[in-house]
């Protein structure tokens, strides 16, 4: 009878260091999960703030690149571009008026 009761004290300290390292596992587990998730949750944010753009820049950019072209071209070639910009619009006279005439097919 106190064999018996000593094998069942031992197998119920068993059980019970068993389920204390059940719970500790769980426990890790646990932890190391809620560890990844934030890891996870904060480079997913990192990234996001790094590929978003404000939308308005790009034109903004591009707008002010292109008025530092024209002005240089202003400045530069000032003479050429004149005799450029009208030789453009008298061709382009010369093509209105041929095609109001008629005589341009």
């Amino acid at each position: 009878m106190r064999k018996e009761k000593e094998e069942l004290m031992q197998v119920q300290a068993w059980m019970e260091q068993k389920s204390r390292r059940d719970k500790l596992m769980q426990m890790y587990y646990r932890f190391r999960m809620t560890g990844i998730r934030f890891w996870n949750g904060l480079t997913e944010k990192m990234t996001d703030l790094q590929t978003a753009a404000d939308p308005g820049i790009d034109g903004i950019l591009v707008t002010v690149g292109l008025c530092i072209i024209a002005l240089l071209l202003c400045v530069v070639m000032k003479n050429s571009l004149t005799e450029f910009i009208q030789s453009i619009v008298s061709s382009m006279t010369k093509e209105a008026s041929d095609i109001l005439k008629g005589t341009r097919v």
